[in-house]
């Protein structure tokens, strides 16, 4: 049996820089150090809802991902599908958002690179850190 690899983006979701969540994502550290799935699990239900609403579309328009996708990368994308991970990172358990290459559509007679290079993934890192209100978003591209 076969296995294919593709190349990936992964968003990784620093904390909270302000409001309500700096709260519930200490709650979360302390529940992940301690095994209490209770805290655990508040702050990943709402890692997924922000995550959706990041790729939701409404009235046909582009999701807000599609829209830094397409901008970024200067062709219009739809993203199909995305992994939601969790991983320890500078010390910290934080949300991971996985993009692959073949959830990614390009519109007919545009070729964008996939991964984007370091320069647009820290553009697409940065938009997300200010409308998220994180600390910092980190992206990283896995090439197999």
């Amino acid at each position: 049996m076969m296995c294919s690899i593709e190349p990936t983006l992964t968003f990784l979701l620093g904390p909270p820089s302000e409001g309500s969540q700096n709260e519930l994502f200490d709650l979360y550290q302390r529940g992940r150090r301690e095994g209490d799935a209770e805290l655990v699990k508040k702050w990943e239900a709402y890692e997924g809802e922000v995550a959706n609403s990041l790729f939701a579309r409404e009235n046909g328009e582009p999701s807000p991902m599609e829209q830094v996708f397409s901008a970024v990368l200067a062709a219009p994308i739809r993203i199909t599908g995305f992994e939601l991970t969790w991983a320890s990172y500078k010390g910290l358990w934080v949300t991971g958002i996985t993009i692959s290459f073949s959830s990614m559509l390009v519109a007919k007679g545009f070729a964008v690179g996939f991964p984007p290079d370091s320069k647009s993934r820290d553009a697409m890192a940065a938009f997300l850190g200010r409308v998220l209100r994180r600390n910092w978003v980190y992206a990283m591209s896995i090439i197999p």
